[in-house]
């Protein structure tokens, strides 16, 4: 189960990638979604249940609306 949503969290940053790339919305992936793509390679080698941002408060708005539109609550 944990290698299935190490894989779904990576799909989920590349997407939130390409669908805030074109609207100019700066972003970076912390906590869990960092460190699986730079210190756990291999899937399931760390638990992760949730996708953490960071936005600059000026994108927050345009953000959410990318986000709302993809499914994100």
């Amino acid at each position: 189960a944990q290698v299935a949503r190490h894989r779904q969290l990576v799909e989920q940053v590349a997407e939130l990638a390409s669908s805030f790339a074109p609207n100019g919305i700066q972003w970076i992936a912390l906590k869990g979604a960092a460190a699986i793509a730079r210190y756990y390679p291999a899937a399931g080698e760390r638990r992760v249940r949730d996708l953490d941002v960071l936005i600059p408060l000026e994108q927050v708005e345009a953000a959410c609306s990318v986000m709302e539109r993809l499914g994100y609550r």
